[in-house]
């Protein structure tokens, strides 16, 4: 199965989106964004919200009320980062969400989101993501046994 989702960067960092059949047609500010998500009954996640690239839209997170979620575990962002996503989203009661973000093979299979139900659809992966019915988690230690994060 596929669920196509998009990352979208706004004035203030990416914001990954699902449930979406049109896009903003320009750059928009990640309070609007976020908003017509909302609207539109999909979700947002904020992804790696730390990186230090311009990308990562940081401690915007507490203005973003309808936010459903925050990558708290990246594979392309320092761990450093990833802690500090982690506590914003444990601050403002977000879902916890995790991605590869793979840019080489290496960090393939890194970090991914468990679901705690199984999901077959999109709208599926949207109620679990809404109810904060997932978590993220390193895989290899998901695989090997050790602790999951």
């Amino acid at each position: 199965m596929v669920i196509v989702g998009v990352e979208i960067f706004t004035y203030e960092g990416d914001i990954l989106c699902f449930g979406l059949d049109k896009l903003p047609n320009k750059r928009v500010h990640a309070r609007e964004l976020v908003d017509y998500i909302y609207g539109k009954g999909g979700i947002s996640i904020a992804a790696h919200p730390y990186r230090l690239n311009n990308r990562g839209i940081g401690d915007s997170i507490k203005d973003l009320l309808k936010l459903d979620a925050v990558e708290t575990l990246n594979g392309n962002t320092k761990e450093a980062n990833n802690i500090k996503a982690l506590k914003s989203a444990n601050n403002y009661k977000k879902t916890k969400t995790g991605g590869s973000d793979a840019h080489n093979i290496s960090k393939i299979g890194s970090y991914a989101t468990y679901f705690k139900n199984i999901i077959s659809s999109e709208k599926e992966l949207i109620r679990e993501i809404k109810n904060g019915s997932c978590e993220a988690i390193n895989l290899k230690e998901f695989h090997t046994g050790g602790k999951d994060v």
